[in-house]
């Protein structure tokens, strides 16, 4: 029985091809290492991209958690609506979307690797062009898009096996720790499925290579999350949330991101960034979903976060798509050393004998088994402990290599 509601690959495909708005691009990222397309998609109005800001979600590092393409799906139909909120926020910024960063993952079936045997949400300090192309690429894009609309949000879409409710993980630092507590305060008033007290703000030398601390601290962008929705439901008393209930998610988080902006300015000129900030977001609240105005109760908001926001700050779930990395991961060096070996001996072999230099000149049949070692390769530099047996087996694929050079030389 499966945690939550199937989302394949073909799933991904046929919803994006019918998908039909003149806000809306698809492009591919780039291709996995067994040639899969891995889809960015590009939302926003009309006219000079230039003037705009930025915003990059991505989801399926972890291809078992099914609930993260709902979700993701739910925000793209949001933002591709007539709503009011979607139509500014498609005039104020430029939407990156990448749905599914494994697609390798997802058609055969695993829960939370690359067929290259990683875990994809540990390899943004330093993803291999080879062995993690989807991260590698996506990376490069961040940083390209940067230049030109500098990118104030990021958020990764994940599920959580464990704990219910929806949640975030942010960032944090000592100076000003609410900052980050503003976009999930938020996200709390506008869905009564995503719990606050259940988010954390810590950053954790284990997590220093995910995406929300890499997309933090190396490129700079100030507002970065993860959001975890659970398999199961919420203690609000939904035992069990259903595919529309994530799609709600989803657009809950893009009408977030409306307030967010429009808080933004005014947190950042509270340069003492204290509590009255949270409850200043709470009257935006009232007043753009045409409420009355309560301000007792966005005082009382404001003295409830402000009792918490220690323990906050303190405590940390192990658990989920922030956990640990995998205790079989090699030293990054000895990895990158023992991959640059192989490519070297690979090229050098199919140069000697003549052979086509291009792999894109290959036949498919040839291709796919030269990627099928590659991903052997991946499986043993995740694997493997001692630096001699690394060398022995690559040597071994490095003969598999040699015999397809004689299927290439034959074409």
């Amino acid at each position: 029985m499966a945690f939550a509601e199937p989302y394949t690959f073909t799933d991904l495909k046929q919803y994006l091809n019918y998908i039909e708005s003149s806000y809306f691009t698809k492009e591919v990222l780039c291709y996995t290492i067994i040639g899969n397309p891995c889809y960015v998609l590009t939302i926003t109005s009309k006219g000079k991209k230039s003037c705009k800001q930025g915003v990059v979600l991505t989801a399926r590092a972890h291809p078992g958690e099914t609930v993260a393409s709902w979700m993701i799906q739910g925000a793209i139909n949001f933002l591709l609506s007539e709503a009011k909120e979607a139509k500014r926020l498609r005039e104020k910024f430029v939407f990156k979307i990448v749905p599914m960063l494994n697609p390798d993952g997802v058609i055969n079936g695993n829960y939370r690797c690359s067929l290259a045997g990683c875990d994809l949400n540990r390899k943004y300090s330093c993803p291999s062009k080879t062995l993690h192309p989807t991260i590698y690429y996506l990376k490069r894009m961040v940083k390209e898009f940067n230049k030109v609309n500098p990118v104030v949000f990021y958020c990764d879409f994940h599920g959580h096996s464990k704990s219910k409710d929806v949640f975030m993980y942010g960032n944090t630092d000592e100076q000003n720790p609410e900052y980050y507590r503003i976009f999930p305060f938020i996200m709390s008033k506008l869905n009564d499925s995503f719990s606050f007290t259940s988010s954390k703000f810590v950053v954790q030398k284990a997590k220093s290579s995910t995406a929300r601390v890499v997309m933090w601290k190396e490129l700079n962008i100030p507002s970065v999350y993860t959001i975890e929705a659970s398999f199961y439901g919420a203690t609000n008393g939904i035992e069990q949330f259903t595919v529309n209930d994530y799609m709600v998610i989803g657009a809950s988080l893009c009408k977030a991101l409306n307030l967010y902006e429009k808080v933004f300015d005014e947190v950042h000129n509270d340069h003492k960034k204290n509590y009255k900030t949270i409850a200043k977001c709470n009257e935006t609240l009232d007043l753009l979903y045409n409420k009355e105005t309560n301000k007792e109760d966005a005082v009382w908001i404001a003295k409830e976060f402000k009792e918490h926001v220690n323990e906050f700050s303190e405590s940390c779930s192990d658990e989920g798509s922030d956990s640990n990395p995998s205790e079989d991961n090699l030293n990054e060096r000895e990895v990158q050393k023992n991959e640059v070996k192989f490519e070297e001996r690979v090229q050098g072999l199919v140069k000697s004998s003549g052979c086509i230099n291009s792999r894109r000149l290959m036949p498919n049949k040839v291709v796919a088994q030269y990627n099928r070692s590659k991903i052997e390769l991946g499986f043993i530099r995740n694997r493997l402990i001692t630096k001699n047996n690394a060398y022995f087996l690559i040597s071994y694929y490095v003969v598999t290599i040699t015999l397809l050079k004689i299927e290439i030389c034959q074409v």
